[in-house]
């Protein structure tokens, strides 16, 4: 999705390795009409046995249909799938262009009521046209890259602090394909739980080559709350290369065992914090168990570590993962020993449901080994899916196109339109620049008309009557 120009179309040729969408090239709207194109993905994990189809769609600037009509397009087009749901979406603007005009803001907020809050978090938002941009005094990257960056802190922020990633779309099929990646595949999120002092923070440090979260070494637990690290992406690709686009974010958790708290109060705030952060459908590709090669296992083990695999109702992999080996060769045919001892006595039934045994020495490559056996899993390639929030308006709750949050939004930003002085347009980007004239203004009322909801319609909503099958728009 995107205003029209920003080069959707272009963006799906690269993706397919050939010209299967008509590219537009003058002044006029090319793709009027929704169109799905079937893609071949190339080989990767993410899309095993799957077909790949691309919708291209109408900007809600499009030279032959009112914006009105073109959102009753895309909601009819969505409502048709209230069985089917989407992978993600990817909205594309023009880096070329020198401000954020009032259409192309128009486009954005109706896209987010589109949307709505919880598919944010499936959308990229990738900038087009880095080859157009002007040559200045600076270099044409330092241009794009302030206008990236005023895009990040004002116009895309609020999208972007609930979850969506922002791409480079540089006309190639390599950075094409990328934002796929990105935009289906879940963040491999992975919880290190275990005791107090076990050396979870370590874990997390060592695995991201620099110190993340402060490491305790005095008698009291130094984790007291739940610590997500994003693992550099550069140090994830040199790693995992099918996981390109994927985020990998290890989350130092408090101990059980506490100097803070009970163990159940422990494990409702590790639980309550994630699903704050990402959801509460969150996905965990995997939860790593740190224990002392020295000690025996907790008392309560078995009862701690069965309730949190239960709370996340997703396959996952689980790493029993074993510490404090130190250098000291002459002990280590002893820790040998008690480590048979774990696998045989304490840990069988879960090795027997699947769990893997992993050792933790202190070096990087260690803490990789435990993390590369969760990628490696099948079990952890989930991809998302979700379902828009007009979808959920139209299909579930009956509404009008007009009547959704999408409707009410394009509704509200053309009679601001007609309400803003034109010396005010002419300062301003946030709403329009454009002159209008007469044509354009009766047109953009008949919009506002078309948008408002029937007094019929209204009056069955107020006795609590669904209207029948709908015209869209009303």
């Amino acid at each position: 999705m995107g205003p029209s120009g920003v080069g959707k179309s272009t963006f799906i040729n690269y993706l397919a390795g050939e010209d299967i969408v008509r590219v537009g090239h003058d002044m006029q709207s090319c793709t009027t009409q929704l169109q799905p194109i079937v893609v071949s993905p190339p080989h990767s994990i993410l899309f095993r046995d799957r077909r790949v189809v691309l919708v291209d769609t109408p900007g809600f600037d499009d030279t032959f249909a009112a914006e009105s009509e073109v959102l009753n397009r895309i909601a009819s087009w969505l409502a048709h799938l209230a069985d089917t749901k989407l992978g993600g979406l990817i909205y594309l603007h023009d880096i070329s262009l020198p401000r954020m005009k009032g259409t192309a803001l128009r486009n954005l907020e109706v896209f987010k009521k589109l949307c709505g809050d919880r598919a944010l978090r499936s959308v990229v938002l990738g900038t087009t046209k880095w080859t157009e941009l002007p040559v200045a005094s600076t270099s044409v990257e330092d241009v794009g890259e302030q206008r990236l960056k005023e895009l990040c802190g004002k116009y895309w922020l609020e999208m972007i602090e609930r979850g969506s990633i922002v791409r480079k779309f540089e006309d190639t099929q390599q950075s094409a394909w990328d934002m796929v990646d990105s935009v289906l595949a879940y963040d491999v999120i992975i919880p290190v739980i275990g005791v107090t002092g076990v050396g979870k923070s370590l874990f997390v440090n060592t695995l991201a080559g620099k110190p993340e979260v402060v490491v305790g070494d005095d008698l009291q637990s130094c984790t007291d709350k739940v610590q997500p690290v994003t693992i550099n992406p550069s140090l994830v690709n040199s790693r995992k290369a099918s996981y390109h686009g994927r985020r990998l974010i290890v989350v130092d958790t408090p101990g059980f065992d506490s100097t803070f708290g009970d163990d159940a109060t422990t494990l409702r705030g590790i639980v309550e914090n994630l699903a704050t952060r990402y959801g509460p459908d969150i996905k965990i590709g995997g939860i790593i168990h740190l224990h002392d090669v020295n000690l025996r296992p907790h008392h309560d083990f078995s009862k701690y570590l069965d309730k949190i695999c239960e709370l996340f109702t997703e396959p996952k992999t689980l790493i029993l993962g074993t510490t404090k080996w130190g250098a000291d060769d002459a002990r280590r045919a002893e820790r040998e020993c008690k480590l048979d001892s774990l696998i045989n006595h304490f840990w069988g039934k879960l090795i027997k449901d699947g769990a893997t045994v992993r050792k933790f020495t202190g070096s990087q490559d260690s803490a990789w080994e435990m993390v590369e056996a969760i990628l490696d899993d099948g079990k952890s390639t989930l991809c998302r899916t979700e379902v828009l929030q007009i979808q959920e308006e139209l299909v579930h709750a009956k509404k009008l196109v007009a009547d959704t949050e999408a409707g009410q939004q394009l509704r509200y930003c053309l009679d601001k339109l007609l309400r803003t002085p034109k010396s005010k347009q002419l300062s301003t980007d946030s709403l329009s620049i454009e002159m209008l004239n007469p044509a354009q203004i009766a047109g953009i009322r008949a919009q506002i008309k078309a948008l408002h909801i029937p007094f019929s319609y209204r009056v069955l909503r107020f006795f609590g009557v669904l209207a029948p099958k709908n015209k869209l728009l009303g």
